[in-house]
């Protein structure tokens, strides 16, 4: 039934031959009512493979419609990213120039290690040809260094390479590579010429006398300035030592040489 109908047999046709074949054969009402009955299951076929081939054209269609500009999108994505890139530089190389032109302006600029790096390129167009290190010897030698650009004629390192050091993350890396050694304290020790001051207008004396003569700068002297300090109100002195902590402390070295660890651990 399903190709007569593709055929081109019109429903009235058919329905009027299974009557008369019913009529002809003396069929009973139920048995052409199972004859009707087929006819319509026929018809309910044809009907749902037709939704069927709708419903598969219309995907097809949908997805033609949808991988077509995704192909071409896809196609069009490295030129806009080459393209987007570029305009990035331009805009980045353009703030630069903007801002070496105002800071060329400037006698001095104050920056940090860390942005002193991390600014380099701007450094470089400012064309600096003194840079000055403030606290050098608690600096990594990295970070001086990639503060210098080749405009440079001039370093000043200023510290005091006897007190506190560089702290590198990685206490191994430090160890073994001397990481946790400054330019300042590297140059200084490989007898690279170096000034120190000679008077202090700072310290009070008692401090210069008893901690920083002794053991640091016996030359060092105290400016006329820092013996005007006047006596803090309701201490005795100026200069405390805490004699219970250095007891425990001494005491604490005692008990670990005792159990094998060297002094250089």
């Amino acid at each position: 039934m399903v190709d007569d109908v593709e055929e081109g047999v019109s429903l009235e046709k058919l329905l009027e031959d299974v009557n008369q074949l019913a009529i002809d054969q003396e069929e009973s009402l139920d048995e052409f009512y199972l004859t009707d009955r087929k006819w319509d299951i026929v018809r309910e076929s044809e009907v749902e493979r037709n939704i069927i081939l709708l419903g598969s054209g219309y995907k097809i269609y949908t997805k033609t419609w949808s991988c077509a500009p995704r192909q071409k999108t896809r196609q069009q994505l490295p030129s806009l990213i080459e393209a987007f890139r570029i305009a990035c530089e331009r805009l980045k190389s353009a703030q630069l120039r903007k801002e070496a032109e105002v800071l060329r302006r400037c006698l001095v600029i104050f920056a940090t290690t860390t942005g002193a790096a991390k600014e380099r390129d701007l450094l470089a167009k400012i064309r600096c040809r003194v840079v000055f290190a403030e606290e050098a010897a608690e600096v990594l030698e990295a970070h001086i260094l990639a503060s210098l650009v080749p405009s440079v004629e001039h370093l000043v390192l200023i510290g005091d390479h006897q007190q506190l050091r560089p702290n590198p993350s990685v206490y191994d890396l430090a160890r073994e590579y001397h990481l946790d050694v400054s330019m300042f304290e590297r140059l200084v020790r490989n007898g690279y010429p170096f000034s120190t001051l000679k008077v202090q207008h700072r310290m009070n004396p008692d401090i210069t006398e008893n901690i920083i003569r002794p053991y640091f700068y016996p030359e060092l002297i105290d400016d006329a300035s820092v013996l005007e300090y006047p006596l803090v109100p309701g201490m005795e002195k100026r200069c405390f030592f805490w004699m219970h902590e250095i007891k425990m402390a001494v005491e604490l070295i005692s008990y670990l040489t005792k159990q094998g660890i060297g002094f250089d651990e």
